[in-house]
């Protein structure tokens, strides 16, 4: 009985574990292209604002002929200004020191104005 309380417990601590992280869903919206064809788009799932900083996070992608880039960034949504947090598998140390300001109709412009609009 002992035994087969064990493997009862064991099945269970198993089951919970494995269903404990459930799949991040992505809802990508294309907020526009160039004209050489690279595509960007928004994850909308991903867009949170942290109530400490008051940046805007989210994840984004370029398709182009060459592939896709994913880039975890955040957006200042009153100063204009981007920080690349991550670009594919790769952290950029010393994100917050690396600010880049948002110029006025680019493809940064849409996707700052699209996800300051929807931040949570």
């Amino acid at each position: 009985m002992h035994v087969r309380l064990i493997r009862i417990a064991a099945g269970i601590a198993a089951t919970v574990t494995s269903s404990a992280s459930p799949a991040m869903a992505e809802t990508w919206v294309q907020l526009g292209s160039s004209d050489s064809g690279d595509i960007w788009s928004v994850d909308k799932d991903s867009i949170d604002r942290d109530n400490n900083d008051q940046l805007v996070y989210f994840t984004d992608k370029v398709s182009s002929n060459d592939g896709t880039d994913i880039v975890d960034e955040a957006v200042d949504c009153q100063k204009r200004i981007e920080y690349a947090l991550k670009i594919n598998s790769q952290y950029m140390t010393g994100w917050r020191d690396h600010g880049k300001p948002v110029q006025p109709d680019t493809a940064m412009d849409a996707v700052l104005s699209y996800v300051c609009a929807n931040a949570r």
